[in-house]
Order: C-alpha cells, then structure tokens, then sequence
C-alpha cells in the first residue's frame, strides 16, 4: 500500500518505484502477500519518503515536490533528483540541494 501510494504522490509507476528502492516485482509480490517488507528494503523505502518529505517542506505542496524530484537538475549533474535517490550517497546530494534552495543559495 505505502508503494503504491507514495508513487502516486511522486506521480511515477509503483514499478518506477520498486526499481529505484530495488525490490523486483515477484519479491515485491512476495512481500505483500508475507505483509512486510525487509529491514533493508524498508531503509530503502524510508529513504525515498524522507527526501520527499523534505522537499514538501521547501516547496510547499506535493505537486511541487513531485515536480522537482522529477526535472532534471543542472546542480545535481543534469539528472533528476529522483534518479538519485537509490543511493544514500545520492539521496544525501538531493538533501543538500532541497536545504539550498530552502536559503536561496541557488544558481
């Protein structure tokens, strides 16, 4: 339920999704009918919510964040935000990015 509605909010397929948190669709299948994801999936999971949270803050309303996620960004390597989000690494650069856009230190 959480991936489908979470990539509803994102407005990308829950199969986009699954890709990014890298879940297979037969173990995802698994999963819900086991009614749990594993701890790492989970962390994977929370990873993208958090950042989208985060985002929500800064510009105020889902179909804003949803929007950035999803354009692509010449501060982070001209790629969307979203893409970036499979790696802690990667999700820690979007961060940084949504903290500076929420001072104004953009250019």
């Amino acid at each position: 339920t959480v991936i489908e509605r979470l990539s509803a909010k994102l407005t990308i397929p829950p199969s986009a999704l699954l890709q990014l948190i890298g879940i297979p669709e037969r173990t995802m299948a698994r999963r819900k009918q086991e009614g749990f994801l594993k701890n790492d999936e989970a962390d994977r999971l929370l990873r993208v919510i958090r950042v989208f949270q985060e985002a929500l803050r800064v510009f105020g309303s889902e179909t804003k964040a949803a929007g950035w996620l999803n354009d692509v960004s010449a501060p982070l390597g001209d790629v969307t935000p979203l893409s970036l989000l499979d790696s802690d690494a990667g999700a820690r650069a979007v961060s940084d990015e949504i903290m500076r856009i929420d001072y104004g230190d953009t250019f």
